[in-house]
């Protein structure tokens, strides 16, 4: 892990690779909003890669704790598995995607520290998986456009608020979140058909 680590140190101490990340993640969330839905068999194929990335680095990291590159081939290799059942079984990969684009959202909200806090915190993080992922497989396109429109307008306005801050309050981060939001929402609308 010191790998990880120093890399994500120097990506913390550097403004220049901070600014890079956060025009990638508008990229992104972009992306995102305006076309989740129509690319969503990419998007929950690249969250299921990254789900069993970690899930394989953590695995990793537990069973060979001597230092090499063992533990991050099978961060890889999980991860690949992970995109690769997700493409295979559709439904798995829509509940995942759901779940987990609606529990990041979660982060935007604080709870406060000390005991139990945590606990609970994790149990609002798998409700909120649990109940998106089952309104994904019941009400996919309905629930998929609203859900990626509105996660994807947040993240947007999140990283320009990062990008320009001398320029972009929070108010205004909020207002141009709900407004990336429901501009991406009904962008999607308009242009995918009912299944």
């Amino acid at each position: 892990m010191n790998i990880v680590q120093n890399a994500v140190a120097q990506v913390q101490s550097s403004p220049q690779l901070l600014a890079f990340g956060a025009v990638i993640g508008l990229i992104v969330a972009l992306l995102l909003c305006f076309s989740g839905y129509k690319y969503v068999q990419i998007w929950m194929m690249v969250v299921c890669f990254l789900i069993g990335s970690a899930l394989g680095l953590v695995a990793g990291a537990k069973l060979l704790p001597s230092p090499g590159y063992a533990k991050y081939m099978i961060a890889l290799a999980c991860g690949g598995l992970g995109a690769a059942i997700s493409y295979k079984v559709y439904k798995v990969g829509i509940f995942v995607f759901a779940g987990s684009a609606a529990a990041s959202l979660i982060t935007l909200f604080t709870f406060p520290m000390g005991d139990g806090w945590e606990a609970l915190r994790a149990l609002v993080y798998v409700g909120v998986f649990v109940l998106a992922g089952m309104l994904a497989l019941k009400y996919a396109r309905e629930y998929l456009i609203v859900l990626t429109g509105v996660v994807g307008g947040v993240q947007a306005g999140s990283n320009i608020q990062k990008l320009i801050p001398m320029y972009v309050d929070l108010d205004s981060a909020v207002l141009l979140m709900i407004v990336l939001a429901a501009a991406g929402i009904a962008f999607q609308f308009l242009t995918t058909k009912k299944s």
